[in-house]
């Protein structure tokens, strides 16, 4: 933050609570307790950057050096209780910082937001797993982050519009899977009728010297070689051995 302020940059954003001391401010392990009602909070302001400490359903701490904690807002919670039939929504008190934080929330929180709303987990003890279903799963997010910018409403169109077939998570991750494993077994088939048009002919026929070491030319390249088939009486040298004792698969 020492930079965006000497460059004039204003900046909001939370931070870790072991990883910056604030003086003068209610210590997070003060407000955890359940008796701390939600919305209650603590700020701090050294003149150069505005801390607000504030209860949710954890404890939050947002630095900025532009927003403090006022006007005072508020925002909706769900209150749980034993009997669900007396859950309840409450309105709670939201510190004005937290509120700019959360309007301007970027990109890679919500990136973060929908990796870890279906995050695949192998359990293994090769630490790179995790590295590769991470690799897979922000593949899957960007995939479909882009479908719905490429089938979201124009602009000017009715609002009546049918959303796309995709438009939920869950239900494109599913879908995609299907998809994934229909062409796989597709793959797997294509792959092996190519390797199987060719099948070489097991025969008791193998490459020999010719009785008295006589060259003659081969049957298929026409070089000189010393090599014969037994079987088929016939000139071949050994690089041409196998490719002239292969049948082609009519099928």
């Amino acid at each position: 933050m020492d930079f965006c302020i000497a460059n004039g940059i204003p900046e909001t954003g939370t931070f870790k609570l072991n990883r910056i001391k604030v003086d003068n401010i209610r210590s997070a392990e003060s407000m955890k307790p359940s008796a701390v009602q939600g919305g209650a909070f603590d700020f701090s302001n050294d003149g150069r950057i505005h801390v607000v400490r504030w209860k949710d359903s954890k404890v939050v701490s947002v630095a900025s050096t532009k927003y403090t904690h006022l006007p005072i807002g508020t925002t909706t919670r769900y209150l749980k209780r034993s009997d669900k039939s007396t859950a309840t929504n409450i309105n709670t008190d939201m510190p004005h910082s937290l509120k700019m934080y959360n309007n301007g929330m970027g990109s890679v929180d919500l990136f973060d937001k929908f990796l870890g709303s279906y995050r695949p987990t192998i359990k293994s003890r090769k630490w790179y797993f995790n590295l590769v279903t991470n690799v897979f799963n922000i593949a899957v997010v960007a995939s479909y982050k882009l479908y719905m910018a490429l089938h979201s409403r124009p602009p000017g169109k009715a609002t009546n519009c049918k959303p796309p077939p995709f438009s939920d998570h869950l239900k494109f991750r599913t879908d995609l899977i299907q998809d994934l494993a229909v062409f796989g077994v597709e793959l797997k088939d294509k792959v092996a009728a190519s390797l199987n048009k060719k099948k070489p002919v097991i025969t008791s026929h193998m490459p020999t010297k010719k009785d008295g070491g006589k060259r003659s030319k081969c049957r298929q390249c026409k070089k000189h070689t010393r090599f014969e088939c037994k079987g088929c009486n016939l000139t071949i040298c050994d690089k041409c051995f196998e490719s002239c004792h292969i049948k082609v698969d009519p099928n």
